[in-house]
């Protein structure tokens, strides 16, 4: 009796995919994190002899597409990985700090601010987002693969759509805001690609939905995430990161925290000895001194 009205409480109060998630892991299956190691390339070799497909696969990027789609039809309300939701839920932290710096660069500046969403495969952010970015003047760019910046130009014109920082750079835009929204842990060397983003001087770095290795905070651990099926077949390195490095970094280059909060997602973590456990993930907002 008791257990079955837990699962009652449980069904009511967490989102579907968790709920999908939890029932797999009582059958056995685990989706999340798992594993140490050493490199890469060792990672990828896992993945390719296990699972068959990582991040590229066209299977995401197709169910991403329709899910746009259908947002941007208003037959959703928003989408996240592809999967589609018809009830608003905002990330108000994350939305808290997004208009801290917007409302600083037009203060400051005036005309519009520019976002470069880094990784930010087809627009989910923006689109979840843009009735409360209404008021404000601003521009979404999006940096990502070439196969998914081709399929963005092609059907997303909200959107400005670019293949590297570089090239956003080299377009002439403003460095007001780098949104970092969960893309940072899927870098294969996720510090090179960090340099590369801070040499741009950006007035402020956001950061959401990034897991850190809070259990071993002076590490970098290399997993590897495989994804529920409810969500779409695929499993990729990832990395549990040092928040602490990371963060050091970033300041020596010349920021300072603003805020920082527990952000929406939560990943399972399998440890070697089968112990299992829940990381939470992380936002953190930093403004480069003046």
């Amino acid at each position: 009796m008791i257990k079955r009205e837990l699962n009652k409480v449980l069904k009511a109060i967490l989102p579907p995919i968790l709920t999908d998630i939890l029932r797999s892991l009582r059958k056995g299956k685990f989706y999340g994190l798992s594993g140490d190691f050493v490199s890469w390339a060792e990672a990828k070799e896992y993945v390719a002899r296990e699972y068959g497909s990582g991040y590229a696969a066209d299977n995401i990027l197709e169910q991403v597409l329709a899910a746009i789609q259908e947002v941007r039809l208003g037959r959703a309300v928003f989408e996240r990985d592809g999967c589609l939701f018809y009830e608003q839920e905002y990330n108000y932290p994350f939305l808290a700090a997004l208009f801290y710096s917007l409302n600083d660069c037009l203060s400051t500046r005036g005309g519009h601010v520019d976002i470069l969403d880094f990784g930010g495969s087809l627009g989910s952010t923006f689109f979840q987002n843009r009735k409360l970015l209404a008021p404000f003047s601003c521009r979404w760019h999006i940096v990502e693969q070439p196969h998914f910046v081709q399929t963005g130009r092609a059907n997303v014109p909200e959107i400005t759509f670019h293949e590297s920082v570089e090239a956003y750079m080299e377009n002439g835009e403003s460095t007001d805001v780098l949104l970092l929204s969960g893309v940072l842990q899927y870098f294969d060397q996720p510090y090179t690609y960090l340099e590369r983003m801070l040499s741009c001087g950006f007035k402020y770095i956001l950061m959401d939905r990034t897991f850190f290795n809070d259990r071993e905070p002076d590490k970098d651990r290399l997993t590897v995430q495989t994804v529920p099926p409810v969500i779409y077949s695929a499993a990729y390195p990832a990395w549990l990161l040092s928040g602490r490095r990371v963060g050091e970094r970033i300041e020596q280059t010349g920021y300072e925290k603003v805020m920082q909060w527990e952000s929406l997602d939560k990943m399972p973590v399998e440890e070697a000895n089968g112990r299992r456990w829940t990381l939470p993930s992380l936002g953190i907002l930093w403004k480069r001194k003046d």
